[in-house]
């Protein structure tokens, strides 16, 4: 039995040492290919910190959120609308949400995954749970109360460098969950 299982190893070693067909060479290339292991870590926590950055900055500051992302950056947060293009209409377009009768608004992120995909393009996946204490008007007085129900969101993100700085070249919400009380 032991002679058989030396044998086997010995016949799987000497196969591995055949050449390759070239479908099975074009794969081996694509994974020599592959980012090392510092260079995916150091691309990985960037896009996180732009992942964290943009929502934190998504929070009460929309318009500057645009100068995260690439001179051509898409943004959609509607499966029904056109995406935003270029870093300029999306801050145009963010610099009108109205915050007027928020006291705090926070997006708070979790089970966010970050992949690279090579040294110039990764994704990002991640929930993002959105929590508002509003005023009952724009006069913001009196107490102000927590909305009901708070929505849970599917994000993606693909990044890119852009002037040697990773950047966000789309983002989109996928999925939007209202909780109910």
């Amino acid at each position: 039995m032991r002679r058989r299982s030396v044998m086997t190893g010995i016949a799987l070693s000497l196969i591995a040492l055949l050449p390759c067909s070239n479908a099975a060479a074009a794969h081996h290339e694509k994974t020599e290919e592959a980012v090392g292991i510092e260079k995916r870590h150091q691309i990985q926590r960037e896009c996180e910190n732009l992942v964290y950055e943009f929502l934190r900055l998504f929070e009460n500051e929309h318009a500057k959120a645009a100068d995260l992302f690439t001179e051509d950056g898409e943004a959609s947060f509607s499966a029904a609308a056109d995406p935003t293009v270029g870093r300029d209409k999306i801050r145009e377009a963010w610099s009108g949400i109205d915050s007027g009768k928020v006291e705090l608004n926070a997006l708070v992120a979790n089970n966010l995954l970050v992949k690279v995909v090579n040294e110039n393009n990764a994704t990002a996946f991640c929930y993002v749970t959105h929590y508002q204490h509003r005023y009952k008007d724009a006069k913001r007085e009196g107490d102000s109360v927590q909305t009901k129900g708070s929505p849970l969101m599917s994000w993606t993100f693909e990044f890119k460098p852009e002037d040697g700085k990773w950047k966000i070249s789309r983002t989109a919400v996928r999925g939007y969950y209202t909780t109910k009380e």
